[in-house]
């Protein structure tokens, strides 16, 4: 299974409409606590990440998944007009590997795969 350590934020916040733990930010200048590190594990037994393979970010501090679901939007009904981001899915930390804590790639910088380099050499 493959397994980096990825840094962005969370803390022991409730998330205001899941209940989860809340994916917040603490620090000043790039330098923030324990709170902030992640783990990427890949969802198959693949040793590498690959491009449109499925992987799953886990709270290093508390063992939990980042998730999102589109039960969790905000909205006027649930946070009236002080929504962070109206109409927008709560991403959050829960207990449990769900479909929603599976996480695919859109954008980024992708490499070639080795077998693509290695086939380039030869011709």
């Amino acid at each position: 299974m493959c397994v980096f350590r990825v840094v962005f934020p969370s803390h022991l916040y409730k998330a205001p409409i899941s209940g989860n733990q809340e994916v917040s930010g603490f620090g000043d200048a790039g330098t923030g606590d324990t709170g902030d590190n992640w783990i990427i594990q890949c969802v198959d037994s693949s040793a590498v990440w690959q491009r449109g393979s499925p992987i799953n970010l886990v709270h290093v501090d508390t063992n939990r998944f980042l998730t999102s679901a589109g039960n969790v939007k905000f909205t006027t009904g649930n946070c009236g007009q002080g929504c962070p981001i109206m109409g927008q899915n709560e991403v959050s930390a829960g207990t449990k590997k769900t479909t929603g804590a599976d996480w695919l790639t859109g954008q980024g910088v992708y490499f070639p795969p080795k077998d693509a380099a290695k086939k380039k050499d030869e011709l």
